[in-house]
């Protein structure tokens, strides 16, 4: 073990005693070189600090399960990796979505015009359930990740998920039958 192992492992071990001074070093040492490990995956700033800053919340949470042969270094930065991996999917599934909802009111021969389908979608959308319509404006239109509607709107992610899936095909089927042939 290299002399910085033994430092960080010596700040584990007394933040684990509950030495908020030994946390507060190892964050100083780790946070911005986290931020750029992420900034180098996900390309945004602002995203790179959130998923540092969770990981660091979820240590002091008490949900550090550093394995016993593993380093502070070495858990933080598979972290990262994870958490930065999980993201680009949640992107790469919030962009699906975002395109089949566009899709839901693109202009073809057999429908009506560009204004009249977003004055339908418009109207579809304000006639959603509230909770529905809320969930969808703060992530397709506000582009807010599901986590954030879900602590905006006071409710579980996994019934923000529902109401976003609800939702969508609410308004595929109200858009499709909507349709001017």
């Amino acid at each position: 073990m290299d002399m910085l192992s033994k430092d960080d492992h010596r700040l584990v071990a007394a933040w684990k005693n509950g030495n908020q001074q030994a946390f507060n070093e190892l964050f100083g040492k780790y946070y911005r070189p986290l931020c750029n490990y992420a900034y180098s995956f996900l390309h945004d700033q602002d995203a790179a600090k959130d998923i540092v800053q969770q990981i660091f919340t979820g240590m002091l949470a008490g949900k550090l399960h550093l394995r016993l042969d593993a380093t502070i270094k070495s858990y933080l930065y598979a972290a990262v990796h994870n958490r930065c991996l999980r993201e680009l999917e949640n992107q790469k599934r919030r962009k699906f979505h975002l395109e089949r909802y566009a899709q839901t009111s693109q202009h073809t021969d057999n429908q009506p015009d560009n204004e009249d389908n977003f004055h339908n979608l418009r109207k579809h959308i304000s006639e959603l359930p509230r909770q529905r319509r809320v969930a969808l404006e703060l992530f397709y239109l506000e582009g807010h990740k599901q986590m954030e509607v879900a602590r905006k709107m006071g409710i579980a992610l996994s019934s923000v998920k529902t109401h976003l899936h609800l939702a969508l095909a609410t308004l595929r089927e109200k858009m499709h039958n909507s349709r001017i042939y």
